[in-house]
């Protein structure tokens, strides 16, 4: 409310004596040079002086903090009656100003005011690592009779571009042959034995580290034996039948009484 001594409100009461008459009007406040601010950590109050208003700005902190490639921005919500401006938030890490885009802790400021009047909320927050996805199979089905050639392919579409990855074994004698295209093989020995392949990515600064593995058995497989099917039992008799052909008739004539 402001006091006039006339009712024009022309004339501005700046004392005002007893046993006067004064007249008051209610005009919005426009806050000149009474507007000061305070800060509690991310929440920046805007106060007035002369009219008693109020109104806060407060940075919210984005939900979804993995890396993902994308910019991570902070909202920044001011009441209705803000009467400061518009707001924009900078980024720090440190006290060197920064794009928070790749993983780690990140600093966001707002300020609003100036001079003595200022004031500068703050946020922290992270950028986590995105954890990827990675997997390594066998061409055949174990157990694999006989050993032989297996191929692993291993699939690393879900690593970040021009991602390197180690294939190994549990039996360093038979850590695998690189190829294309994902393919890894290895020639497995005639002989009982299991081996565990492996597929190791070590991570990056955005990326964690992961890994995947499989198992490939291998059962003895006996070699093909050619056997005589002729045999004999002790104390068997044996027979020889003899051709017809070769038997002389003979003929016997009795004698003459």
């Amino acid at each position: 409310i402001s006091w006039y001594s006339d009712s024009n409100f022309q004339t501005s009461a700046s004392e005002v004596a007893t046993n006067e008459t004064y007249y008051g009007k209610i005009e919005d406040c426009t806050h000149n040079n009474s507007l000061s601010y305070s800060a509690n950590a991310g929440i920046l109050t805007e106060s007035c002086s002369s009219c008693g208003h109020s109104a806060t700005a407060t940075l919210n902190v984005p939900s979804d903090l993995k890396y993902d490639g994308e910019t991570k921005t902070v909202a920044v919500q001011i009441s209705e009656t803000w009467q400061g401006g518009s707001l924009s938030a900078k980024y720090y890490q440190g006290d060197d100003e920064a794009t928070p885009q790749n993983a780690g802790t990140y600093t966001a400021k707002i300020t609003a005011g100036e001079g003595g009047t200022a004031a500068t909320a703050s946020v922290e927050f992270e950028i986590t690592k995105a954890k990827p996805t990675i997997s390594i199979s066998a061409d055949k089905t174990s157990p694999i009779s006989g050993g032989g050639t297996v191929t692993l392919t291993v699939d690393k579409s879900a690593l970040p571009d021009n991602a390197e990855v180690t294939v190994t074994c549990d039996n360093a004698s038979y850590n695998p042959t690189p190829g294309t295209e994902g393919k890894y093989t290895i020639t497995l020995p005639n002989s009982n034995g299991t081996y565990k392949f492996t597929v190791n990515y070590a991570g990056d600064g955005n990326h964690e580290s992961v890994s995947d593995d499989c198992t490939v058995s291998v059962t003895y497989k006996s070699s093909d034996s050619t056997s005589s099917n002729s045999s004999s039992s002790s104390g068997s008799k044996s027979s020889s039948l003899v051709p017809l052909r070769s038997l002389s008739l003979i003929h016997i004539t009795e004698p003459t009484r």
